[in-house]
Parts: structure tokens; sequence; C-alpha cells
């Protein structure tokens, strides 16, 4: 079901200037909890949802009479407040366990998934975590003070690093391993991140040794 909101909803009805409303409407509204995936959890409020959307679209059949814009008006109203309701409780338990565990969770599936370049992919993040695309980037640079693309080329490039001083891996291998088009295109990345070539690199660990 979808439901399209016009700039003439929010100015509909006289309720729609109390301090609730606008506190609801906020809420919803502007929320970065907008997201993939369903905001309500508990099946009561999932039930109680559909009960009223099928009792919106029931009068909808009845838009002429003079009461239907009463009607849809305070179903709508319903309907948004158990939405609001839950992403404030949303919010509540994200507060409750710390960010930093949420973080965690998303690090620890970089780390885990860092061969699988598919895996590492926005979409496929945000799927994970259930966060919108662009919400995501912004939350975890904000929390990292860094992107996510960034994050996931400095790991690998340290892995990498590993891999040019205590393997004898050619760099064809080493960019297969680990997502890369080709040798060209690792070498740019490592020369781009850490100032040498990954020759190089490898190079001056046999020097020193």
């Amino acid at each position: 079901c979808y439901i399209r909101f016009m700039e003439t909803f929010s100015k509909s009805h006289p309720l729609d200037k109390t301090r609730h409303w606008q506190q609801t409407l906020k809420a919803l509204l502007h929320t970065p909890h907008i997201s993939q995936g369903s905001i309500v959890r508990d099946k009561n409020e999932k039930r109680n949802l559909f009960q009223l959307l099928s009792i919106l679209q029931a009068e909808y059949y009845n838009r002429l009479d003079p009461a239907f814009e009463v009607m849809r008006d305070s179903l709508m109203k319903a309907i948004m407040t158990i939405l609001a309701r839950n992403i404030s409780r949303q919010s509540l338990v994200e507060k409750n366990q710390g960010l930093n565990a949420s973080l965690e969770d998303v690090l620890l599936y970089i780390r885990q998934n860092i061969y699988t370049a598919s895996r590492l992919r926005l979409s496929s993040l945000s799927r994970e975590f259930n966060y919108a695309p662009g919400y995501l980037s912004t939350w975890f640079k904000r929390h990292t003070g860094e992107s996510l693309k960034q994050y996931i080329t400095r790991y690998k490039l340290k892995l990498i690093e590993t891999r040019l001083l205590y393997s004898d891996l050619s760099l064809s291998e080493i960019a297969d391993e680990f997502g890369f088009s080709d040798e060209s295109h690792l070498s740019k990345q490592f020369r781009k991140y850490t100032g040498v070539s990954p020759r190089n690199f490898r190079k001056k660990k046999i020097i020193a040794d």
C-alpha cells in the first residue's frame, strides 16, 4: 500500500497546529530511521496498522460523503502516530545499547567479508543493517571520521601490506584475492594511500631483511 502525502495534508485540520501533532510529523518525516525494511516489528502494532489501512480503503469508496475528509484525516493521523511511536522506540533502544555496539557490528561485518566485494557494496550493507544507503554513509562517517569506501579500502590495503611482506603471492594473485580488477588497479590504489607502489613496498622489506 502506497500513500502519497501532499503539502495540504499537514495544514488541513485545526488539530494539526497542536504541539503533539507537529512533533509526530517531525519524528516521522524527518527521521533517519526511514529506511529499507519495516519500522514496525511488533505483531499487535502491525495488526492495528493493517486494520486502519483497511478502514481507510473502505472509506475511500465513500469519498463523496461530507464526513469523508474528517474520517480520512483521523485515520491517517492514527496511522502516522503508530509509525512515529515505533520510530521513537527504536531510537530509545539504540541509545540504550550505545552507538559503539552498532558500529562494531558494521566493522565486524566488513572484516568478515573483506574478500567478497559484492557484500561490501553500499546496497548490500544497507540491506544487512536495515538502513537507507544515504543515512548509513552519513552515520558511518560521523562515527569513524571516514567514508565507508575509504575505510574498506584502507582495511584491504593493510591486509595487502601483510601479503606483500610475508607471502610469495604475485601482485596479480593479490589483486584477484581482494577483488581488484587487475594488477594495475591494485597498484594505483596502493600508491594513492601509501605513497609507494606495491613492488617498491615489497623491495624495501627485502632490503631491510
